[in-house]
């Protein structure tokens, strides 16, 4: 059965669904809004469904996640541990106070770790480019994807983004640097389906061959894991 929502009937629903979870409206609210600008731009993966995502995270861990907390900062940059939270929630404090910085010194930067899931880069850097700031992102995530020519994960999916401010609207540059998405990968078993394989060499190697799709964006994902600190 196909169920048609409008936008203020899914965010609703979405918000509802969050707060039976445990988090509050403000929380909420701040994770609806990417899931819902995920669903407008096409991106479903990204979407409604990474509702259930979390949802079935917070089931799955018995320890409750602990606060947001500034591990070190000075007049450009901060970082901040995530306590587990979700990373719709870390990543937008850690986006809103780079900006913050960024208005007051003309440059600033935040980071964060132990925290998970947070979304499509762009809905970050769209709320630097509304304040006519260029910004980028990196991330890492769990060990999926195997170096070019390799047989064993290294690397996560590992996105990178950049946005500029333009009169007519941002230009947002955003992907992932591996051959099959992470939301979409983990999305596609709670809609019942299987998780997708766009190419016979882009799923994990059978049998010790080794990899042979996405050599460039491979190698992206290299940087992207000296960035996040994960590659030390």
């Amino acid at each position: 059965m196909t169920v048609i929502l409008s936008v203020d009937e899914a965010r609703s629903l979405a918000e509802r669904c969050l707060q039976t979870a445990g988090y509050s409206a403000a929380d909420s609210a701040i994770i609806t809004d990417p899931l819902i600008d995920c669903e407008l731009r096409g991106v479903t993966s990204g979407g409604l469904p990474r509702l259930l995502s979390v949802l079935e995270r917070l089931r799955d861990t018995p320890q409750p996640a602990g606060q947001i907390t500034l591990l070190r900062e000075n007049a450009v940059s901060a970082s901040f541990d995530g306590g587990d939270q979700v990373g719709y929630l870390v990543g937008h404090k850690a986006a809103t106070v780079a900006i913050a910085k960024a208005k007051e010194a003309g440059v600033g930067a935040a980071g964060a770790s132990s925290t998970w899931m947070t979304g499509m880069f762009s809905y970050y850097k769209e709320m630097a480019t509304h304040d006519g700031l260029v910004a980028m992102a990196a991330g890492s995530s769990v060990q999926a994807v195997a170096p070019f020519g390799g047989t064993e994960p290294r690397f996560g999916t590992n996105p990178v983004a950049f946005g500029f401010p333009a009169d007519d609207g941002p230009v947002i540059w955003d992907i992932g640097t591996a051959s099959i998405d992470h939301a979409l990968q983990h999305a596609s078993p709670s809609r019942g389906q299987p998780a997708p394989c766009f190419h016979r060499a882009a799923c994990r190697p059978l049998a010790g061959a080794p990899a042979s799709v996405g050599a460039a964006s491979r190698r992206a994902g290299a940087p992207a894991e000296l960035m996040t600190g994960r590659g030390r």
